[in-house]
């Protein structure tokens, strides 16, 4: 089977007011897209499921309804926020524990970056952790060899974009989101900043290559053509 499937970890509560009307936010995982997309244009079929507020096992019976079982490849999941990690952590001893042959790489540069061993620690069941921006090393994330270490997990990581390099994604693929109405669509057009806030983890990340206009504009054309399709 060559459907790919990424995981965005959701929540067991609320950051805020833990309610009903908070849990029907849905905040989309872009960066997670952005890798889907980069897979979508190496030949892979990648699906992109949204943790958002349900249980841990309710997303895993999800994947079963979309065929995990079935993959030959890796489960990608993006901790997003520390506030996932308990989500991440009840998902990843259900999947381990169900269907321990598939591999489990983590990423999530807020959460993972500069703490990869404590978030090896946190979730035990990782096999392996990428600290960084992985859209310009997808094709790595399935090789064999990478997951090859004396210790469990390996540890990967991927050096932060320069400011003269252009992006690795030049637009967002929606169609590849299961349950796609639940978002709506977004464009990127710059990462990091580099103003130096010390709360800020990007603070020291200068300002990468800007898209041009035309990007922009053929990017806006797409999202409206993902919109009547849904719609």
């Amino acid at each position: 089977m060559n459907r790919v499937f990424l995981v965005a970890s959701g929540m067991l509560n609320a950051k805020k007011w833990d309610n009903q009307f908070a849990k029907k936010h849905y905040y989309l995982n872009y960066g997670l897209l952005s890798i889907a997309t980069k897979m979508k244009a190496f030949g892979y079929e990648p699906i992109q499921v949204h943790g958002n507020f349900a249980k841990p096992e309710e997303t895993f019976c999800q994947l079963v309804q979309l065929g995990i079982e079935k993959t030959n490849y890796p489960l990608f999941l993006s901790i997003t926020s520390f506030f996932a990690v308990p989500w991440a952590k009840r998902f990843c001893e259900i999947l381990k524990k169900q269907l321990p042959g598939i591999k489990l790489v983590v990423g999530g540069r807020w959460v993972v970056n500069n703490r990869e061993h404590w978030i090896a620690k946190e979730i035990p069941q990782i096999d392996l952790i990428v600290s960084g921006l992985a859209e310009g090393i997808v094709n790595k994330l399935f090789a064999r060899n990478t997951y090859l270490c004396a210790e469990r997990p390996a540890i990967l990581k991927i050096p932060y974009l320069n400011k003269s390099e252009s992006f690795l994604v030049d637009w967002l693929d929606y169609s590849l989101l299961h349950e796609p109405e639940k978002f709506h669509p977004s464009i990127e057009i710059s990462r990091g900043c580099g103003m130096g806030c010390t709360f800020c983890e990007e603070g020291t990340f200068k300002l990468t290559k800007m898209k041009s206009p035309a990007l922009i504009s053929k990017q806006r054309h797409l999202s409206f053509q993902y919109l009547n399709a849904i719609f």
